[in-house]
């Protein structure tokens, strides 16, 4: 059984599709193809002799049977893809595009005021020898948590947040932490951030990016003061390199707020800034890890659920008239703001496509427009099954050449 529902954040609206759809008539069923539960792998580890003899007690020892309809063997190249590919993690082959479409879908239904009124990125790197520290995924995220512990025990406070794992183009992994800073940092040393951020972007415009970030000092002294030299400390110690790499210490941990002064906090649109972060936070460049180094997990997560800092949607369950109507709309937002974003040009490759009824998340539309698109999508259903213009027991339209985006 299908069922429809409409998923609504402060910066998205989902339409969502559960459930498996009927076959139609002159359409192989979903689903495995008849008699698949008779077919039997056997495979006894690392003892192929003991393999072939189970398989022929399987088969009542009718080898010639069985035997001329096994398949050719593969090129070996293949095989050992195939078993590199079987012993893979989630994560290790890099960020999906369906997990990179859930994180969007995250920051956009997050309550970005509980980070208070200092929210900041905090990057989290490792030395140039970084195998030597992080051999692989495991002990990064035995140093993420390590992080959170001793940010909880020395600020008596939760930690409150997002937190992404990317690569740099040399194959370095990092963290990228959007998260408030603690209450306990004084007003001086909280200046002394800002301060920097701005110069930083000062050094970025005349340098460009890399050169200018170069040239900016650590964080620490006159930029950050207490919390600075508390926060260098901290990962350097968790990755092992105090005592032993002076220039981590120094360059390890870097701090930019996101509001540079008392006046644009109270105004910002907490909205813009998820967006914001999603985009930043999803460049898939940055998602593939290097050759070697495999259990990374997920690429992202959530601190502060306890307090509150949670996903904050409403879901409504759709009749399925209604449900396809409310795609029709939303499929009319994603094209649009595509062909805005592409300035009218045509795109450069095919987008991914769906069969009508899958679903579509139309990013930009929030509670408000929301409502308006369900009452009008239930007037036009209603319109529709007065004329008789619906066919089929499913619910479904009488078109099916309609896809499925999202923008």
């Amino acid at each position: 059984m299908v069922t429809y529902s409409l998923e609504v954040s402060r910066g998205y609206v989902r339409l969502v599709r559960t459930g498996q759809r009927p076959a139609r008539p002159g359409r192989a069923p979903l689903g495995p193809a008849p008699g698949w539960e008779d077919v039997i792998d056997v495979d006894s580890g690392d003892d192929p002799a003991l393999d072939w003899d189970i398989q022929k007690a399987l088969y009542n020892n009718d080898e010639a049977g069985w035997w001329t309809d096994w398949p050719d063997p593969l090129d070996p190249a293949v095989e050992a893809a195939i078993r590199e590919a079987l012993i893979l993690r989630r994560g290790d082959a890099g960020q999906s595009a369906r997990s990179r479409m859930n994180m969007r879908r995250l920051f956009l239904s997050l309550p970005w005021e509980l980070l208070g009124p200092r929210p900041a990125l905090i990057s989290l790197t490792y030395p140039g020898d970084w195998q030597r520290w992080v051999p692989n995924g495991r002990a990064w995220e035995q140093h993420r948590r390590a992080f959170e512990r001793r940010w909880v025990r020395r600020w008596a406070e939760p930690l409150v947040g997002v937190w992404v794992k990317e690569f740099q183009a040399s194959g370095r992994p990092h963290l990228h932490l959007y998260v408030g800073l603690p209450g306990g940092i004084v007003a001086e040393d909280y200046a002394g951030l800002r301060e920097r951020t701005l110069l930083r972007h000062r050094l970025e415009r005349q340098h460009g990016r890399y050169e200018g970030r170069k040239l900016l000092p650590a964080i620490g002294g006159d930029f950050g003061g207490e919390f600075a030299m508390w926060l260098r400390t901290a990962w350097s110690e968790i990755v092992g390199t105090q005592g032993h790499v002076q220039r981590h210490h120094a360059r390890g941990a870097d701090v930019a707020v996101m509001f540079w002064s008392d006046a644009a906090e109270a105004k910002a649109d907490r909205t813009v800034v998820a967006e914001y972060l999603a985009r930043e936070a999803g460049k898939w460049q940055q998602k593939k890890p290097p050759p070697g180094f495999l259990k990374i997990g997920r690429f992202f997560g959530v601190w502060g659920r306890p307090v509150g800092f949670q996903p904050q949607a409403t879901v409504t369950a759709l009749e399925p008239l209604v449900a396809l109507e409310v795609e029709e709309r939303l499929q009319r937002w994603v094209n649009w703001k595509l062909y805005v974003l592409r300035k009218g040009a045509p795109p450069a490759t095919d987008l991914a496509m769906r069969r009508r009824g899958d679903g579509v998340t139309a990013f930009g539309l929030g509670p408000g427009q929301a409502e308006r698109l369900l009452r009008w999508s239930q007037a036009a259903a209603s319109r529709k099954r007065a004329r008789g213009s619906w066919r089929g027991a499913g619910g479904e339209a009488s078109s099916d050449r309609h896809h499925g985006r999202s923008a």
